[in-house]
Protein backbone atom coordinates (compact mmCIF):
# COMPACT_ATOMS: atom_id res chain seq x y z
CA UNK A 1 0.00 0.00 0.00
CA UNK A 2 1.41 3.38 -1.04
CA UNK A 3 2.39 5.66 1.81
CA UNK A 4 0.58 9.00 2.13
CA UNK A 5 2.19 11.87 0.26
CA UNK A 6 3.87 14.38 2.59
CA UNK A 7 2.78 17.62 0.86
CA UNK A 8 4.58 19.75 3.45
CA UNK A 9 7.91 18.04 2.63
CA UNK A 10 7.30 18.43 -1.11
CA UNK A 11 6.54 22.12 -0.67
CA UNK A 12 9.72 22.65 1.31
CA UNK A 13 11.77 20.77 -1.31
CA UNK A 14 10.33 22.98 -4.08
CA UNK A 15 11.02 26.15 -2.12
CA UNK A 16 14.60 25.06 -1.44
CA UNK A 17 15.27 25.01 -5.23
CA UNK A 18 15.47 28.86 -5.38
CA UNK A 19 17.27 31.39 -3.20
CA UNK A 20 14.04 33.19 -2.43
CA UNK A 21 12.30 29.89 -1.84
CA UNK A 22 15.08 28.82 0.48
CA UNK A 23 14.60 32.00 2.55
CA UNK A 24 10.81 31.53 2.67
CA UNK A 25 11.18 27.87 3.64
CA UNK A 26 13.65 28.73 6.37
CA UNK A 27 11.45 31.46 7.85
CA UNK A 28 8.09 30.05 6.88
CA UNK A 29 6.50 30.24 10.33
CA UNK A 30 7.41 33.88 11.15
CA UNK A 31 6.61 34.85 7.54
CA UNK A 32 3.09 33.41 7.87
CA UNK A 33 2.74 35.13 11.25
CA UNK A 34 3.63 38.51 9.71
CA UNK A 35 1.11 38.00 6.89
CA UNK A 36 -1.53 37.11 9.48
CA UNK A 37 -0.76 40.27 11.47
CA UNK A 38 -1.06 42.39 8.32
CA UNK A 39 -4.46 40.85 7.52
CA UNK A 40 -5.65 41.40 11.08
CA UNK A 41 -4.42 45.01 10.89
CA UNK A 42 -6.32 45.63 7.67
CA UNK A 43 -9.50 44.16 9.14
CA UNK A 44 -9.02 46.18 12.33
CA UNK A 45 -8.50 49.42 10.41
CA UNK A 46 -11.62 48.74 8.37
CA UNK A 47 -13.61 48.18 11.56
CA UNK A 48 -12.19 51.38 13.12
CA UNK A 49 -13.03 53.42 10.01
CA UNK A 50 -16.58 52.07 9.93
CA UNK A 51 -17.11 52.81 13.63
CA UNK A 52 -15.63 56.31 13.22
CA UNK A 53 -18.01 57.06 10.35
CA UNK A 54 -20.99 55.84 12.40
CA UNK A 55 -19.92 57.95 15.39
CA UNK A 56 -19.45 61.09 13.28
CA UNK A 57 -22.81 60.52 11.60
CA UNK A 58 -24.44 60.33 15.03
CA UNK A 59 -22.64 63.55 16.03
CA UNK A 60 -23.87 65.28 12.87
CA UNK A 61 -27.47 64.28 13.58
CA UNK A 62 -27.24 65.55 17.17
CA UNK A 63 -25.81 68.90 16.00
CA UNK A 64 -28.46 69.26 13.28
CA UNK A 65 -31.27 68.63 15.75
CA UNK A 66 -29.75 71.08 18.26
CA UNK A 67 -29.43 73.73 15.55
CA UNK A 68 -33.04 73.38 14.45
CA UNK A 69 -34.56 73.22 17.93
CA UNK A 70 -32.40 74.74 20.67
CA UNK A 71 -30.61 77.37 18.59
CA UNK A 72 -33.91 78.17 16.91
CA UNK A 73 -35.47 78.75 20.33
CA UNK A 74 -32.59 81.09 21.23
CA UNK A 75 -32.96 83.27 18.13
CA UNK A 76 -36.76 83.37 18.53
CA UNK A 77 -36.45 84.52 22.15
CA UNK A 78 -37.96 81.33 23.56
CA UNK A 79 -34.74 80.41 25.35
CA UNK A 80 -32.47 82.72 27.35
CA UNK A 81 -28.74 82.86 26.73
CA UNK A 82 -27.59 81.24 30.00
CA UNK A 83 -29.59 78.00 29.68
CA UNK A 84 -28.76 77.88 25.97
CA UNK A 85 -25.04 78.01 26.73
CA UNK A 86 -25.43 75.23 29.29
CA UNK A 87 -26.99 73.07 26.59
CA UNK A 88 -24.38 74.12 24.01
CA UNK A 89 -21.48 73.26 26.31
CA UNK A 90 -23.04 69.88 27.06
CA UNK A 91 -23.42 69.21 23.34
CA UNK A 92 -19.78 70.20 22.74
CA UNK A 93 -18.62 67.60 25.24
CA UNK A 94 -21.02 64.96 23.94
CA UNK A 95 -19.68 65.28 20.39
CA UNK A 96 -16.07 65.70 21.54
CA UNK A 97 -15.72 69.06 19.77
CA UNK A 98 -16.38 67.32 16.44
CA UNK A 99 -15.56 69.77 13.62
CA UNK A 100 -19.18 69.60 12.43
CA UNK A 101 -19.99 71.64 15.53
CA UNK A 102 -17.98 74.60 14.23
CA UNK A 103 -20.71 76.23 12.05
CA UNK A 104 -23.06 76.16 15.03
CA UNK A 105 -20.34 77.73 17.19
CA UNK A 106 -19.95 80.59 14.70
CA UNK A 107 -23.72 81.13 14.52
CA UNK A 108 -23.88 81.16 18.31
CA UNK A 109 -21.00 83.63 18.63
CA UNK A 110 -22.52 85.93 15.99
CA UNK A 111 -25.81 85.90 17.88
CA UNK A 112 -24.03 86.73 21.14
CA UNK A 113 -22.17 89.59 19.45
CA UNK A 114 -25.47 90.95 18.12
CA UNK A 115 -26.76 90.94 21.71
CA UNK A 116 -23.53 92.60 22.94
CA UNK A 117 -22.65 89.54 25.02
CA UNK A 118 -18.97 90.05 24.19
CA UNK A 119 -17.44 88.32 27.21
CA UNK A 120 -19.56 85.22 26.73
CA UNK A 121 -18.78 85.09 23.01
CA UNK A 122 -15.06 85.44 23.73
CA UNK A 123 -15.19 82.59 26.24
CA UNK A 124 -16.81 80.28 23.68
CA UNK A 125 -14.18 81.12 21.06
CA UNK A 126 -11.32 80.52 23.48
CA UNK A 127 -12.76 77.15 24.50
CA UNK A 128 -12.88 76.04 20.88
CA UNK A 129 -9.43 77.33 19.85
CA UNK A 130 -7.53 74.16 20.89
CA UNK A 131 -9.76 72.18 18.52
CA UNK A 132 -9.16 74.23 15.36
CA UNK A 133 -7.51 72.16 12.66
CA UNK A 134 -7.42 74.31 9.52
CA UNK A 135 -6.71 77.88 8.44
CA UNK A 136 -10.34 78.67 7.54
CA UNK A 137 -11.54 77.83 11.05
CA UNK A 138 -8.69 79.83 12.57
CA UNK A 139 -9.53 82.86 10.42
CA UNK A 140 -13.21 82.81 11.34
CA UNK A 141 -12.41 82.58 15.05
CA UNK A 142 -9.68 85.27 15.04
CA UNK A 143 -11.71 87.72 12.94
CA UNK A 144 -14.58 87.46 15.41
CA UNK A 145 -12.20 87.74 18.33
CA UNK A 146 -10.98 91.05 16.88
CA UNK A 147 -14.58 92.28 16.54
CA UNK A 148 -15.31 91.37 20.15
CA UNK A 149 -12.21 93.21 21.39
CA UNK A 150 -12.97 96.29 19.30
CA UNK A 151 -16.58 96.41 20.48
CA UNK A 152 -15.35 96.01 24.06
CA UNK A 153 -13.22 99.15 23.68
CA UNK A 154 -9.97 97.19 23.42
CA UNK A 155 -8.65 98.56 20.13
CA UNK A 156 -4.98 97.78 20.84
CA UNK A 157 -5.78 94.15 21.65
CA UNK A 158 -7.87 93.90 18.48
CA UNK A 159 -4.89 95.27 16.51
CA UNK A 160 -2.66 92.59 18.03
CA UNK A 161 -5.06 89.87 16.88
CA UNK A 162 -5.24 91.22 13.32
CA UNK A 163 -1.48 91.77 13.13
CA UNK A 164 -1.04 88.18 14.28
CA UNK A 165 -3.28 87.01 11.44
CA UNK A 166 -1.14 88.91 8.91
CA UNK A 167 2.11 87.55 10.37
CA UNK A 168 0.78 83.99 10.24
CA UNK A 169 0.59 84.29 6.45
CA UNK A 170 -3.15 83.73 6.20
CA UNK A 171 -4.62 85.08 2.93
CA UNK A 172 -8.37 84.79 3.52
CA UNK A 173 -10.03 88.21 3.06
CA UNK A 174 -6.59 89.74 3.40
CA UNK A 175 -7.63 93.18 2.15
CA UNK A 176 -10.46 93.30 4.69
CA UNK A 177 -7.98 92.53 7.48
CA UNK A 178 -5.73 95.39 6.32
CA UNK A 179 -8.75 97.68 6.09
CA UNK A 180 -9.79 96.83 9.67
CA UNK A 181 -6.22 97.43 10.81
CA UNK A 182 -6.31 100.85 9.14
CA UNK A 183 -9.53 101.74 10.96
CA UNK A 184 -8.20 100.58 14.29
CA UNK A 185 -4.90 102.42 13.91
CA UNK A 186 -6.92 105.58 13.32
CA UNK A 187 -8.76 104.85 16.57
CA UNK A 188 -5.49 104.77 18.51
CA UNK A 189 -4.25 107.83 16.58
CA UNK A 190 -1.40 106.07 14.74
CA UNK A 191 -1.99 107.83 11.44
CA UNK A 192 1.07 106.50 9.63
CA UNK A 193 0.16 102.85 10.20
CA UNK A 194 -3.45 103.65 9.43
CA UNK A 195 -2.42 105.14 6.10
CA UNK A 196 -0.16 102.19 5.24
CA UNK A 197 -2.82 99.58 5.95
CA UNK A 198 -5.64 101.44 4.23
CA UNK A 199 -3.51 102.01 1.14
CA UNK A 200 -2.66 98.30 1.03
CA UNK A 201 -6.37 97.47 1.16
CA UNK A 202 -7.10 99.92 -1.67
CA UNK A 203 -4.28 98.58 -3.85
CA UNK A 204 -5.09 94.90 -3.38
CA UNK A 205 -8.85 94.54 -3.01
CA UNK A 206 -11.22 93.58 -5.83
CA UNK A 207 -14.19 94.71 -3.76
CA UNK A 208 -15.23 98.16 -5.01
CA UNK A 209 -17.25 98.91 -1.88
CA UNK A 210 -14.30 98.09 0.38
CA UNK A 211 -12.02 100.21 -1.80
CA UNK A 212 -14.38 103.23 -1.62
CA UNK A 213 -14.75 102.89 2.13
CA UNK A 214 -10.98 102.67 2.60
CA UNK A 215 -10.57 105.79 0.48
CA UNK A 216 -13.04 107.62 2.74
CA UNK A 217 -11.01 106.69 5.85
CA UNK A 218 -7.77 107.55 4.06
CA UNK A 219 -9.20 110.97 3.22
CA UNK A 220 -9.56 111.68 6.94
CA UNK A 221 -5.82 111.37 7.55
Amino acid sequence: MASPIDTSSQTNEMLEQTELGHTIAKYKVPFIAIIALIIVGIIGYGFYTTQKEKTEQAYAVAIYQFDKSTFGDLTEGKLKIAPYLDKFNLLSKDVSYFKGLFPLLIKTVDHLISKKEYGTADTLLNEFKPHLDNSAMTFLVNSRHAVILENSGKAKEAIDVLEGMIKSGQKMMESKVYFDLGRLYLTVNDKQKAKTNLQYAIDNTTDDNLKKLAQVYLGEI
